[in-house]
């Protein structure tokens, strides 16, 4: 008869299937080299906390006065060729007008005082629109943010 094969004994646990120990903890005296810094004022933390805030402010606000220049300048050149289109548009529809007034048997004088009434109607009504389209705030997200940061560092 054969014998069979002796069991496999499981692994006694000795020092070899451990992990090695945790390091020990750091205490105070382990960060002494920390304290050789210069320490620096709360005065001097506080101005280094607002110079990157100001630094900050300046990069959004640089940011986005950038955004608001293209804006304007586009809107700008499309004012002018809107303007020269338009100024073509009212002389062609003026000269109409004063020969349809003429056909109607008003005097030229009459028909030219029509005629410039109309425009001066048109123009103010252009004048109030422009004027309540620039009452827009400019950069108002840099604003904002500036009032939010100094309220936050004024208030106790």
């Amino acid at each position: 008869m054969e014998s069979s094969p002796a069991p496999a004994v499981p692994p006694s646990v000795n020092e070899a299937n451990l992990p090695p120990p945790p390091p020990p903890l750091k205490t105070d005296d382990d960060y002494d080299d920390y304290d050789d810094r210069p320490r620096r004022s709360n005065g001097s933390r506080l101005f280094s906390v607002a110079s990157s805030l100001l630094r900050i402010h300046y990069e959004i606000a640089e940011r986005e006065a950038q955004i608001d220049q293209k804006r304007l300048i586009r809107a700008i050149v499309f004012f002018g060729v809107a303007f020269f289109l338009l100024l073509l548009t009212l002389l062609v529809a003026q000269a109409l007008l004063v020969i349809g007034l003429r056909e109607a048997g008003i005097k030229l004088l009459w028909a030219l005082v029509i005629t410039a009434g109309a425009d001066a109607f048109v123009g103010l009504i252009c004048l109030l629109v422009g004027r309540s389209l620039m009452k827009a705030p400019v950069m108002p997200q840099t604003r904002a943010l500036l009032r939010r940061t100094l309220a936050a560092l004024l208030d106790p």
